[in-house]
């Protein structure tokens, strides 16, 4: 896998084999927790965390529907869309939270996360289940060499991104950082650097 020797940024710098990842039911579970403001501070309950997969895509769409129709009578599915997805969010990751011993059953149910939990201490689960989704992910995420300029030019012949689709998320992000460091370094952006050095007054004393 690709990040087994590689510290992985949004999980601590941490490497693969030092995750603790347990296997349950077919899914890996990755280690986490789900953190609260309270008033002597931050509380932290224990969980792991699966990546959900197309079914459980489709069962928390179809359980966001059947719940908003029952607690919510009248619920506008199409002028409320934002309120809709924000729910289907919690539902995909109620599908996703597990308890932290085994046998890793579900941790809790839609109502209960979206009442008892502020949105952002969800959205600090949901942004690391992303991290987890580009761990599993089979395709080489680094560009280098031949691969990176084979890449690149062929944006330029392009003119649009689209080459850029069949790369993992995370390496669009280095590309793009590779590509930026490789234009600043061109003898056009030295010039244009060193001219706003020299135009720049000096402080006053």
């Amino acid at each position: 896998m690709q990040f087994d020797d590689r510290p992985i940024p949004e999980l601590g710098n941490r490497k693969w084999d030092e995750l603790e990842i347990v296997e349950s039911d077919g899914y890996l579970l990755f280690p986490d927790e789900v953190r609260q403001r309270k008033t002597d501070g931050w509380a932290a309950k224990k969980v792991r965390v699966r990546v959900p997969r197309a079914w459980d895509h489709g069962k928390a769409r179809v359980e966001t529907r059947a719940i908003l129709k029952e607690k919510m009578p009248g619920f506008d599915f199409e002028k409320d869309s934002d309120l809709f997805e924000e729910i289907e969010q919690i539902a995909i990751l109620s599908k996703a939270l597990r308890t932290f011993e085994a046998p890793h059953s579900q941790f809790d149910t839609i109502e209960a996360l979206a009442a008892e939990y502020d949105q952002s201490s969800l959205q600090d689960v949901l942004g690391r289940m992303h991290a987890y989704r580009l761990l599993l992910d089979p395709r080489e995420p680094k560009l280098t060499g031949d691969a990176f300029f084979k890449k690149l030019f062929a944006v330029v012949e392009a003119r649009h991104t689209g080459p850029l689709a069949d790369i993992v998320g995370v390496e669009q992000f280095n590309f793009i950082l590779t590509t930026a460091s490789l234009a600043a370094s061109s003898p056009k952006a030295q010039s244009w650097l060193r001219s706003q050095e020299t135009s720049t007054p000096e402080p006053s004393g």
